[in-house]
Parts: structure tokens; sequence; C-alpha cells
């Protein structure tokens, strides 16, 4: 048998997996890859990496007092709003120049737009679709003011108006039955009612008559129009609704279409294996 040699080794490079174990096990440790890195000084490889946002370094936005200036600044916030919470109390509590009846209608405003602003609350809350204002249910009021602020006579189209309107006419009673249809008063009264009804429809037959004259005499263009301003106004919109065809010339909803029912390009030639998304 050789004698062993005594030879001094080099000592044993530890693996990272030396390393793992000597620092808790698997799950427990990182590799630090910065160790790794390939830098001109060796010193730099563990400094912080600056961290960017739009483009600027954040670190040069930080200030290590933040929290004592937001303190600060949290206190004058704080006596700031002490400040004026003492102003208004003293304003509150100063004499006001304003009479009994007039602190009386301030408060009947401040009640109106709190009732307001509830009722806004209440109705913006509903799980509903808007409903546009001119399709809103109105009262009779509006309805009738409406009518009458563009010129129109209420009473022609409000059944109520026009009845609360007619004269009450004088019915026949029973005195002045009594002093003309003495001997037959009950067919008299019933000739008396016959004549009242055809006088009636003469009547109403007649105005029918004159209002389908006036009619015809006023132009269709501006039948539904009551003031002049509105004919006006009527014409503007129409000519800004023909400008755009007539400047473009573009063919309009009359125009007659002559439709290709099968396009050539579309229909020709055979069709090959490839692609098809174009016909």
């Amino acid at each position: 048998d050789s004698p062993m040699l005594d030879v001094d080794l080099p000592p044993k490079r530890k693996t990272e997996k030396d390393l793992m174990w000597e620092n808790g096990g698997p799950g427990i440790y990182s590799v630090d890859y910065r160790k790794y890195y390939d830098l001109k000084v060796d010193e730099e490889k563990w400094d912080t990496i600056p961290e960017i946002m739009d483009g600027k370094n954040v670190s040069d936005f930080y200030d290590p007092e933040i929290m004592q200036k937001l303190d600060e600044l949290e206190k004058e916030e704080d006596e700031r709003a002490a400040r004026e919470l003492a102003e208004l109390e003293a304003y509150e509590n100063a004499e006001s120049d304003l009479d009994e009846e007039e602190k009386h209608f301030v408060t009947k405003i401040r009640e109106a737009k709190a009732l307001r602003k509830m009722e806004h609350r209440l109705e913006r809350g509903k799980n509903r679709s808007n409903i546009f204002q001119k399709h809103q249910l109105k009262t009779r009021e509006e309805f009738v003011g409406g009518m009458e602020k563009i010129g129109y006579d209420a009473s022609t189209v409000d059944p109520e108006i026009s009845r609360r309107g007619r004269k009450r006419e004088r019915s026949v009673g029973p005195e002045s039955r009594g002093s003309s249809a003495a001997p037959s008063g009950r067919a008299k009264s019933v000739e008396a009612a016959r004549a009242e009804q055809e006088k009636r429809e003469k009547r109403d037959s007649s105005r029918a008559r004159s209002l389908s004259r006036a009619a015809r005499s006023q132009s269709r263009d501006t039948r539904g129009l009551s003031t002049p301003g509105h004919v006006l106004d009527a014409n503007k919109r129409m000519k800004r609704s023909q400008k755009k065809l007539q400047v473009y010339g573009r063919a309009g909803e009359a125009d007659r279409k002559h439709l290709t029912k099968m396009p050539r390009h579309l229909f020709a030639g055979k069709r090959g294996g490839g692609s098809t998304d174009r016909r």
C-alpha cells in the first residue's frame, strides 16, 4: 500500500444548494441574483434600483419629513375651519336689517329649496328610464296657458272650458208651458222640443260650413300655424333641412333607385380553393 499524500486542496465552492440548506431550506431561502451582476464596481451590485414613474425618478420626490409636513397642514386646515365656523356664528348672531315679513319670506324660500332638492334626490334614485319634458303629462292649467300663449283659443279644444263658457239656455218651464199650451200641453211641449232641436241642428250646420270655408281660404302651408312668427320659424326649419341635399346634390327620399340584384364582381368567375372572404 502506498502512503496517502498530504496535499493542500483548495476550499470547496459553496453551491446555491448548500446556501439553501444553510439558510432555512427550500421555500424559505431566496436566491440573490444581484451577486451575478456584471458591473465595473462590485459594490454597486446591491444598490437600490430606482423606481421610474412617468419618466421621472420617484426617489427625487421623496421627502423624509413628509409626515411632519402633513401634520402641520392638517393642523392649519383645522384652525381655518374653526375660524370660519366662529365667523359664521358671529354673522348669524348679529342683528339683521330684515324685518319680520322679509325673514318669513327667506325662511319660506329656504324650505322650498330644501323640498325641491329632496324631491330631486328621490326622483333620481328611481330605477326607470327618463321621460323627455315634451312627453310628460301636463295639467289642464298648463295646457290652457300654453295654448293661449301661442295664440289659440283654448275653448275650442278644451271641452271643460267650452262647456263652462257656454251660456245657459232658458228651459221651457211649467209656467210658460201652461200659458201657451192650455188645451194639449204634452203634445205642444213635444212639438216645441222638436222645433228647438231642428233650429239647433241648422245653427250647428251653418257654423260648420263657415269654419270649413275659413279653413279652405287659408293656405295649407300655414293652416296649423297661428302667428306670423311661427310661419317664419317653420320656413327656416324647412330650408335648413333641405340645405344639405342642395349643397351635396345627394339623392333624397323620393328619388328613384335602380339597385343591382347580382353585382358582377361578386358572382362572376370560378371559385378557387383559397380565401373566399371577398365573395
